[in-house]
């Protein structure tokens, strides 16, 4: 899956949700159709409440791609129709992550990348809550060539670790957590999402996603890999929404999220069936992929969705402790400079999973 190039820039997140705040503020934190944010309804065949449905804009972090199976199957199979829903996915891109269209309203609900995007977003006043996660672990980690030491945190020290600009805070989170900071490290160099850089010798460590399997297909056989989820408990694949959505229209987001779970259920147990589903829906989607490819992508992407935890929790399961602990690491490496430090009640809310929590949990099985 090429979701090593969603990540987004942390540091430039913040800045651009401070801009945003004055807009947000005068909006009144909506400026859709009704006064909590919430889709239109509309007459339609098919689904509940009577043969209505309620226009749904789900705001996507980067161009349409395989992070999106799940909800594009619903989409397709008709399981958010069922729950009385017109789900329509808005696409966003390196300039666009979507956290602006979702506080304003115009979107109903978004997905982020990670978690840290709507915890820089609350510290900012900027009205999204988290509600769901589609990966209870973060595929991030740190890779080096066979012959470079890399079995633990610690061998990090004295290297010179290439990441991406945007990855730059999950690094210092890293490094903070296990009782480092960057000027343990011989340096820190800006590279790109592929790993040129660490095959050219020209860092010791490249951080990148272990979903991305077209650059990992690349490393020599033997190659050294720090999972950043055995150190840091991020999410990925945040479900987020504007809070006054989440309270007024409480039974379109449980809805969103029984269906949501039933279209990556049934990617699960069919993924080949899931990748033609979505290989019609978008054939030109990021890179066409083809139907071999995102079933090599859904392969090492369940791994990180269906967990232990979405076993008793359910798909999307959360826990507030853990976003606790990314908001404690955040703070103590400065990451909320622009801000206040949010408390775990303005950044998440588990109210949507336990209401759907029997739901999801009998999908996850």
């Amino acid at each position: 899956m090429r979701a090593a190039r969603r990540l987004r820039s942390l540091r430039l997140l913040a800045l651009a949700v401070f801009a945003l705040v004055g807009l947000v503020v005068v909006s009144g934190c909506g400026s859709s159709d009704d006064d909590s944010g919430g889709g239109q309804t509309t007459a339609a065949a098919g689904g509940s409440g009577g043969g209505e449905t309620s226009k749904i804009k789900l705001q996507y972090g980067w161009t349409v791609d395989e992070g999106l199976i799940g909800e594009v199957v619903a989409i397709e199979e008709g399981f958010f129709e069922a729950e009385g829903l017109d789900v329509e996915i808005v696409p966003g891109g390196p300039n666009n992550d979507g956290v602006a269209s979702v506080a304003s309203g115009r979107a109903q609900i978004g997905v982020a990348s990670e978690s840290p995007p709507v915890m820089l977003a609350a510290s900012q006043g900027i009205p999204v809550q988290a509600f769901a996660a589609q990966l209870q672990s973060h595929p991030y980690a740190y890779f080096a060539l066979p012959d470079t030491q890399l079995d633990s945190p610690e061998d990090l020290k004295g290297k010179s670790v290439g990441v991406p600009p945007p990855a730059v805070g999950m690094l210092d989170a890293y490094l903070k957590d296990n009782g480092m900071t960057k000027d343990d490290l011989d340096s820190v160099k800006s590279v790109s999402f592929d790993v040129a850089p660490l095959l050219q010798r020209r860092v010791d460590v490249w951080g990148g996603w272990l979903t991305d399997r077209a650059q990992l297909r690349l490393l020599p056989e033997g190659y050294r890999v720090l999972p950043y989820a055995e150190s840091v408990p991020l999410y990925g694949g945040t479900y987020y929404a504007n809070p006054r959505f989440l309270a007024g229209d409480r039974d379109k987001a449980e809805a969103f999220l029984r269906a949501v779970a039933r279209g990556w259920a049934f990617a699960k147990r069919d993924p080949e069936a899931a990748a033609r589903i979505f290989v019609e829906a978008y054939p030109n989607s990021e890179g066409k992929s083809t139907i071999e490819s995102i079933v090599e992508a859904q392969e090492t992407l369940f791994p990180f969705m269906w967990t232990e935890t979405s076993e008793t929790g359910g798909y999307g399961a959360m826990d507030p402790a853990a976003w606790q602990e990314q908001l404690d690491l955040w703070e103590q490496t400065g990451q909320f400079d622009r801000g206040d430090v949010p408390t775990v009640e303005e950044v998440m809310t588990t109210d949507i999973l336990d209401a759907t929590r029997d739901d999801r949990t009998a999908l996850a099985k």
